[in-house]
């Protein structure tokens, strides 16, 4: 089924109005549609990981550079951590730096819908591109916007903005291999977008999609197989280097992070019966205290419902198609549900044990997103068949229209007394069941439309009814799945998404960075993660006060612990001890090592009590003594732990750390920002100088100016020794992953520069008669 043909040749056809502007100008007004008050700039998301984790994240990226600093490290999550390195907050994604200028939380929000409007003129231009028709490009772009998976990331803006950049990296790429030239530069920096938003799952999936898609190419042009493979290493090359200012980084950061530390447990994977949700959303899923509907199995995606007719248009090219390139995404799609199920499948588990290191993936249920992209495609190609043939097989088209909506009545006939007579916990027959009758009406109105597209005088109605009605099964497919807030409230002075929230609950300032830090206690911490209250306004001023996961970043409040997705190992563990290990008594010494000045109240959220016995953020003059590592935790734990008298040093140091006795030392802070510590120590004797702050290979130390080592203490913490008498100290962050990863970087965008220059055709002489 070649379509070597495009709709403009055809006179009747709506394709003349369909071109990527009308297209781009129709899709957001649906996007405004859907999110008002997004769009309008008085609501914001803020939903789950939106509000807790990449709002914040966006905030101090914003307010270090006010600062006059980037923010390769924060100091006010996990006791310190890797800021920049991390993927999630999108540091060095030029995309969101168009954003920073706006107000927040604003900018975020259309952050979000520029990224779903580019995400639908990406798949637009795919599918035109193997489609060579109009009609089924714009359905397609349609499609890839309003499902179910799509809207689930706005949870996630890196998502939304991996899910964008997904349709022009295999775009880009098919034309890099076919022509090469700058087509493969222009690939190269598509790539290099999609991996600077920091999903490692979405871009391997899309290269899966273009590894296979490249093999047809090969398969089918055995003599291009040199330029193909050429092609695609050299994208491959320039865009780890354009991108490598962020991957250097975060390979390092991996390398010392908790998830490279083995027995991560894989969790929230797609139930067996998971393929059920995609014709009836609803089945066997249970509503949250927010409103929003999950699937029992899994509380990561909200929805992953493609709409009942891709899903069937998916089918009919299946069925009736026999393009090799629609076989190939078929068959990556059931592979991806398949993975889905994570080890129950049982292909999953088999291919960890081929590749370990895919244990790092920990939520299998992110395998269905690669079909959240393949669905609209496949069904692109069954719109594409239908237009060019449309007179002379009217007939069958419409058999087929009808065969399709009475499988899929039955089919939801089945799911609904399969949910009635085995309900699962929270389920809601009641719900399950208006729920399908909908799919079916939605159906049969969106096929009636779809047969329009077969008479020329209706197929410009055609298409925009296919648009509504398309637009109206993702809308009322699941209950609220992303709420907002209004930004501002009348009965409050200070916005919702706005610093002031301490002073507001507490009546009091803030510790800052050096002061000392929060400690949220465990019974708050799960009582805050568990929160049963409906009212949204109510549960996110509860955690706004609580300074919950990292909405301390919003006051600019150190903290125990937060939200760094990968966190340093070490510092990981002395943090179990308090939410994992010691939950109804946390260790009083470890929280005075800690700084920590203010505490959870008993049996309260978001007040916080202050704490008395709190120690500086630096000390100096301790005794050294040495532990095997399995026993260093349960010292740090012990009730006479006394950290302005002893460090704890791993007994592999005992041989480089000389200084091990106790010294009358007297510190001096003089500056403490972000990424530098600066204090003076005096002291008659040798000294050990302790930082609680966490331990990583960044850090540098300088005495006088000299370089000293810096070791590990406390398990998790920074120690160094001083000699006698008066002398300068500066910890300083110096990463030199990240200035050899922007030196790659900028050496890789001169090279392109380089390579796109315009060329000039020399000039032909004429000669003389």
């Amino acid at each position: 089924m070649a379509h070597n043909g495009t709709l403009e040749s055809a006179p009747a056809t709506p394709a003349r109005w369909l071109s990527p502007f009308g297209f781009a100008l129709a899709l957001l007004a649906a996007l405004g549609f859907c999110f008002p008050g997004v769009a309008g700039g008085w609501e914001a998301f803020f939903y789950r990981d939106h509000g807790v984790l990449a709002y914040p994240s966006l905030f101090h990226l914003k307010a270090s550079l006010a600062e006059g600093e980037f923010p390769l490290w924060n100091p006010l999550s996990n006791c310190g951590a890797p800021f920049a390195a991390q993927w999630g907050p999108m540091a060095y994604y030029p995309g969101l730096w168009l954003f920073l200028a706006l107000p927040l939380p604003q900018g975020l929000g259309w952050f979000c819908l520029a990224h779903l409007l580019w995400a639908g003129l990406g798949m637009y231009f795919l599918a035109r591109q193997w489609t060579g028709q109009a009609v089924a490009a714009t359905l397609a772009g349609w499609w890839y916007v309003f499902n179910g998976a799509t809207f689930s990331c706005l949870m996630w803006p890196n998502y939304v903005a991996a899910l964008a950049w997904m349709p022009w990296v295999l775009w880009s790429a098919e034309r890099a291999w076919q022509h090469g030239g700058r087509s493969t530069l222009l690939a190269s920096a598509f790539a290099a977008l999609q991996l600077l938003t920091g999903v490692p799952e979405l871009i391997a999936l899309t290269w899966l999609a273009i590894i296979v898609l490249a093999a047809l190419a090969c398969f089918a042009a055995p003599g291009f197989q040199g330029k193909i493979l050429l092609r695609l290493g050299a994208i491959i090359l320039l865009a780890a280097g354009l991108a490598a200012v962020q991957l250097l980084p975060f390979f390092e950061l991996l390398a010392h992070s908790h998830r490279a530390a083995g027995g991560i447990v894989t969790k929230w994977t797609m139930p067996v019966w998971g393929l059920a949700n995609l014709v009836l959303p609803l089945f066997h899923c249970f509503e949250t205290p927010e409103g929003v509907f999950y699937q029992h199995g899994q509380n990561f995606l909200s929805s992953y419902y493609p709409g009942v007719l891709p899903l069937v248009l998916a089918v009919w090219a299946v069925a009736f198609g026999r393009q090799r390139r629609v076989l190939a995404l078929a068959a990556l799609t059931l592979a991806a549900y398949w993975l889905a199920m994570g080890d129950q499948g049982g292909l999953y588990a088999a291919l960890k044990w081929l590749f370990p290191p895919l244990e790092v993936l920990r939520f299998p249920v992110k395998f269905v997103l690669l079909p959240a992209f393949l669905l609209p495609l496949l069904a692109a190609h069954a719109v594409a068949d239908i237009l060019p043939h449309s007179s002379s097989a009217r007939p069958v088209w419409t058999m087929r229209a009808i065969s399709s909506f009475i499988v899929t009545a039955a089919v939801l006939l089945i799911l609904v007394a399969l949910a009635s007579k085995y309900p699962m916990t929270y389920d809601q027959p009641d719900i399950t069941r208006s729920n399908a009758w909908a799919r079916l009406a939605w159906l049969a109105a969106a096929l009636a439309a779809l047969l329009g597209l077969t008479h020329p005088r209706l197929a410009r109605l055609a298409v925009l009814a296919l648009l509504t009605l398309c637009l109206g099964d993702l809308w009322t497919h699941a209950p609220r799945q992303n709420p907002t807030l209004p930004v501002k409230l009348a009965d409050l002075s200070v916005g919702l998404f706005e610093p002031g929230f301490w002073k507001l609950a507490q009546k009091s300032n803030p510790p800052r960075h050096g002061d000392g830090r929060i400690f949220i206690s465990p019974e708050a911490e799960q009582s805050l993660l568990h929160a049963r209250s409906g009212d949204l306004r109510e549960r996110w001023l509860e955690r706004r006060t609580a300074q919950w996961s990292h909405l301390n970043l919003l006051e600019r409040i150190p903290k125990v612990n937060g939200s760094s997705t990968l966190q340093i190992r070490e510092q990981r563990a002395v943090e179990d001890l308090f939410y994992k290990v010691h939950t109804n008594q946390p260790p009083s010494p470890l929280l005075d090592f800690l700084a920590v000045t203010h505490q959870t109240a008993p049996g309260l959220v978001n007040h916080f009590l202050p704490r008395t016995n709190a120690l500086p953020l630096v000390t100096a003059g301790q005794r050294a003594a040495f532990l095997a590592p399995t026993h260093l935790l349960n010292a740090l734990a012990a009730p006479d732990f006394n950290p302005a008298e002893v460090v704890y040093f791993p007994e592999e140091l005992r041989g480089q750390v000389t200084v091990t006795q106790a010294a009358p030392a007297r510190l001096t802070l003089r500056a403490v920002q972000a990424h530098r510590l600066q204090f003076d120590v005096e002291s008659p004797a040798a000294a050990l100088v302790v930082v609680s702050q966490s331990f990583y290979p960044a850090w540098r130390t300088f005495v006088d100016g000299q370089p000293v080592p810096l070791w590990r203490a406390n398990h998790a913490f920074q120690a160094l020794a001083v000699p006698p008498g008066k002398h300068q100290i500066e910890v300083k962050y110096v990463d030199r992953w990240f200035h050899a990863g922007l030196l790659i970087t900028s050496l890789t965008a001169l090279v392109m520069l380089w390579l796109a220059r315009p060329r000039r055709t020399p000039a032909i002489s004429s000669g003389g008669a």
